[in-house]
This record gives structure tokens, sequence and C-alpha cells, in this order.
């Protein structure tokens, strides 16, 4: 009888053992499902469990900077002097992308209340040329030039467009900025050489800016200049055809 109790007794703690290690698994595994639980709230909520500090994590937010504003900021007029700029700037940026032939041309300058003219040339050899000029001026510019050819149909091809500004300490740099900001120029300079800086517009045409000096002001056949006038900025657009040359470009004669 009592080897029976002995092992009643026995199987009595064996039981206990067994339960108590059951219910330590299950505690256990408890702990490790609620561990996994808080690691995947970790990112969106701040706690504190069993005195162990949890950090609160976020995706980072990457802002892609303005492209088009870092390479071509706005051009902001200064003076009387750089508002005529910006306006002949734009018109000329106007005329390019739309095409405009020469009586478009002129009815954009009659919104400047620059009053233009045109005359034409033509001979058999090199067909009709219709030169835009303008009888008056926006302070700080001068010169507005065009030059279109014709064909035998009165179709026009844009040979050449410019304008100048007047000379100054930072002309050429402020002429430059409007240009770029105007016809939103992105690119780096095809030929950028002391002066002078010229840009690609498209696979036809390009634009450039040239500080002139004495040299460059003799013997025009349109303007009339003194030797004050040494340092005006010539902002033209033309046909691209002199290639990679980086020292010749078509003034308003056309040679």
């Amino acid at each position: 009888m009592k080897k029976v109790l002995g092992l009643i007794a026995l199987l009595v703690i064996a039981g206990f053992f067994f339960l108590g290690d059951d219910k330590k698994e299950e505690v256990e595994f408890t702990e490790i499902e609620k561990e996994v639980e808080t690691k995947t709230i970790e990112k969106h909520d701040h706690s504190h469990d069993h005195g162990k500090a949890k950090l609160k994590v976020k995706s980072p937010i990457v802002k892609k900077p303005n492209q088009e504003k870092a390479i071509v900021p706005p051009f902001k007029p200064k003076d009387e002097n750089e508002e005529s700029l910006a306006k002949l700037s734009t018109t000329f940026a106007e005329v390019f992308e739309e095409k405009k032939d020469s009586k478009s041309l002129r009815e954009s300058l009659r919104n400047l209340n620059l009053r233009p003219t045109v005359n034409i040339n033509s001979n058999p050899y090199t067909g009709s040329m219709n030169i835009v000029r303008t009888k008056d001026t926006l302070p700080g510019t001068r010169y507005v030039h065009a030059q279109y050819m014709a064909d035998e149909n009165g179709n026009e091809t844009l040979q050449h467009l410019s304008f100048e500004y007047r000379p100054g300490p930072q002309a050429f740099q402020r002429a430059t900025e409007a240009i770029k900001s105007e016809f939103k120029i992105k690119g780096d300079p095809i030929h950028s050489k002391g002066d002078f800086v010229s840009f690609k517009l498209d696979e036809h045409y390009i634009i450039w800016l040239k500080r002139m000096g004495e040299n460059d002001l003799k013997d025009d056949p349109f303007n009339a200049y003194t030797k004050n006038d040494a340092g005006t900025i010539r902002v033209a657009i033309e046909l691209e055809i002199h290639g990679d040359e980086t020292d010749t470009h078509v003034y308003p004669d056309g040679n």
C-alpha cells in the first residue's frame, strides 16, 4: 500500500513538473509573440516595454530639387534699363518659339510702341530679304534688327534677329542671365570666350551675346557708333551657318 501511495505521489509530482514546463514555454512563447508584435509597430509607435526603450523609425522624405528653377532662375529686373532688356528678351523668345514671320514680328514690336518698319531687298540670285527695323527704342536698348529670307512663294525663313543693350559693369552678365531665363536655356554654352558666348537653341539656330569693342563698331552699314559705344552688348539669334568656328558670326549686314 505504501508503495502504491508513493508511486501515485511520484506521478503527481511529475505531472506538476511537466505542467510547469508547459506553462513556462507558453509564457515564453507569449513574450516572443509580444516582442515580434511590438517590433512590427515600432515604426508607428514610440513605447516602452519591460523597461526596454523602443526607437521610433520614420521613413525619410526625400525632396527632389526643382531642376528647372535651379538651372534657369527667373530674371528680375533691377531698374528701367533691365526692364527693357527683359521685354525684348521675352519678345525675341516668343518670335523664335512661335516661328513668327516678319509681319507677326512687326505686330509684336508695335505692342512695345517701337514703330517698326520693313525694307524689302531682292535680286535674281539671292531672292528676297525682308529687313525689319524700329524707329523708337526702349530705355537702355536700341537697334532692333531682323532679316527674313523669302522664297518665290513668299514663305519666310528667319536669318537674323538682334538688338543692343547699353554698356555697363554688369551689362554682359545681366544680358546673359536675361536671355537664359527667357529662352529657358538649361545647358552649357557651345562657345564661351572672353566677351562672347553662344548657346544652341535647336538644330538650326543659335543665340549669342557679344560685348562689342571699337573694332566691332567700325563701318557698320546699318548702325551709327562712336567710341563711347564700346562695351555695347549685342544679342542675336541666327542660323548656324559657321559650324564649330568660334570667332565668326553673322552681323546684321548678313556677311
